[in-house]
């Protein structure tokens, strides 16, 4: 009797699966959509951004942007630029350049610097009138380009220097030709540049 009561009590019932949206993110959708509210906090927020393009809610794409703006500093800047590229947040991104202008060092020894895709890595490589050390730029980039080809199973410690520095740079791609050594010391060329090998492939 308990079985078919229960049974009965599921009839018309409909499950929806959302594959694409975690359960956190999905409540928080839905206390934005029916009790006019929600809470954010830097692990959903760019799941409801993306929520928020999805499914048109303009209001909610507001309220994301007001809330990354509040919380984008100089270790985080530039991955968050990665993590919104595909979203169109032109006052965001301001937020993150003047973030980024005011301290451009900083940005890029940041340790989530090798977590940016390479869209991103190319657009701050490129920026031009920043005031940086392009010792700093070329040891955050052989940072994420060996960080690349760990997560790819494509780098072996062991090979011949030579090699790893020609996988390196073919990693960097065109973002390469924005790193400019010209402006680096003789101390940083021998120290950084020339045990890496990138120049040599």
């Amino acid at each position: 009797m308990f079985h078919g009561s229960c049974k009965e009590s599921v009839v018309g019932m409909v499950h929806i699966e959302v594959p694409d949206v975690e359960p956190d993110t999905f409540e928080a959708l839905l206390a934005h959509l029916y009790l006019d509210k929600v809470s954010f906090n830097e692990s959903i927020v760019f799941e409801l951004l993306y929520c928020s393009k999805k499914y048109m809610l303009p209001f909610l794409t507001k309220e994301c942007i007001i809330y990354l703006c509040s919380i984008v500093k100089s270790h985080n800047a530039i991955l968050f630029m990665s993590k919104t590229r595909v979203y169109d947040c032109p006052e965001f991104w301001d937020t993150c350049w003047n973030v980024i202008s005011s301290n451009p060092d900083l940005c890029y020894q940041a340790d989530t610097f090798i977590n940016i895709d390479f869209a991103t890595l190319h657009n701050v490589l490129s920026r031009e009138k920043l005031k940086r050390s392009e010792a700093v730029v070329f040891d955050a980039a052989l940072k994420w380009a060996t960080h690349r080809l760990n997560a790819k199973g494509e780098i072996d410690e062991e090979e011949d220097a030579a090699i790893l520095g020609s996988k390196k740079r073919e990693a960097l791609g065109t973002s390469f030709n924005y790193i400019y050594f010209e402006k680096m010391s003789a101390k940083e060329i021998s120290k950084l540049v020339v045990p890496s090998c990138v120049l040599s492939s």
